[in-house]
């Protein structure tokens, strides 16, 4: 699914199991294709976009460029100066295996960070157990996990 705006998705710890995705020519590959979170100062703690309490187990997700099991390809961008509340991604847990060409993550394909606050958290409470298996010499693995200092398993 390709959104621009996802609004909030609780999974109320709700398992999804053996998923597979096979696109090996397609890009931004994931349970969601690409995300665009984007809050303003306008946004408060009920609005805010979010993805929460989410188990997903046994994924096996292929693609070409922008792969991960969660988020193909990941827009934040935070544009508020008075609160520090907001988390994106809470309490999620995911295991699998993840094969592209370029930008292959566990979680997340590809991230692009945008954000004037820094007191903000983007993650946490997340769990990766993810083989991550680089189709050509010029991909980038797990640029999501190692740059929030999370590691798959």
């Amino acid at each position: 699914r390709r959104s621009s705006d996802l609004g909030q998705l609780d999974g109320n710890g709700y398992k999804l199991l053996n998923i597979y995705i096979n696109q090996p020519k397609n890009n931004d590959v994931g349970l969601f294709q690409s995300i665009d979170f984007y809050t303003s100062s306008y946004a408060t703690k009920d609005v805010a976009p979010y993805i929460k309490n989410l188990v997903i187990e046994n994924a096996d997700v292929i693609g070409n460029k922008n792969v991960g099991i969660l988020i193909g390809n990941l827009t934040y961008r935070y544009n508020n100066y008075n609160h520090n509340f907001m988390t994106y991604l809470d309490n999620i847990y995911v295991s699998g295996t993840v094969q592209s060409n370029i930008n292959t993550g566990g979680l997340i394909g590809r991230l692009y960070f945008q954000s004037n606050n820094y007191n903000n958290t983007f993650a946490q409470n997340i769990q990766l157990h993810v083989t991550l298996v680089p189709m050509t010499n010029n991909t980038y693995n797990s640029a999501f996990v190692e740059r929030y200092g999370l590691r798959a398993l």
